[in-house]
């Protein structure tokens, strides 16, 4: 009977035993599971947000080419560092084309330029010179504008008028620059 209850014994020890080592061996596969699973949540979380940024990103790029004709116009309103030479010598062709002696200012401000235009014309080719500036491309705008009969007489006997013309157009380099 000894023997058998000894039997019983190691039996029940090494049943206690394999529990607890069972038992552990649950214990450390639930962690490891567990942090799988964190992982995963994780990993979902991070792949969320990146579709989400991807979606905002074409967004934007899509934004970017429906709008690209209206940023095209609104590009060609402002004159540059490297459009300027071309705006002065536009506005100096105007005056030519339409008899307009023309004397400029220039003013390079942080955010425009903006022009001191004197003038010395007919009425009829003032007005007209000055139609021409309001519908330039540049989107130049006309701030002031005073005119006055002349005490120089034209050669054909009719009246010259002198102008002071100030005309502001916006400058994209300027405030990078300053």
């Amino acid at each position: 009977m000894i023997g058998q209850s000894h039997r019983i014994l190691i039996l029940l020890v090494g049943g206690i035993i394999l529990n607890i080592a069972l038992l552990g061996a649950y214990w450390w596969l639930w962690g490891i599971i567990h942090t799988k699973a964190n992982d995963t949540s994780r990993i979902a979380l991070e792949l969320a947000d990146v579709g989400a940024k991807t979606t905002e990103e074409q967004s934007l790029l899509d934004f970017v080419e429906r709008t690209s004709e209206q940023r095209d116009v609104l590009e060609r309103r402002f004159v540059t560092d490297e459009t300027f030479i071309a705006f002065l010598e536009d506005i100096e062709n105007l005056a030519r084309e339409t008899g307009v002696k023309l004397d400029s200012t220039v003013s390079d401000l942080p955010t425009h330029i903006e022009m001191s235009l004197r003038t010395t014309a007919s009425f009829s080719d003032t007005i007209r010179y000055l139609r021409l500036l309001e519908t330039m491309p540049t989107g130049a705008v006309i701030t002031r504008f005073s005119t006055a009969a002349s005490r120089v007489q034209a050669t054909d006997g009719g009246t010259l008028w002198d102008s002071v013309i100030v005309v502001r157009v916006l400058n994209r380099n300027s405030g990078e620059n300053k």
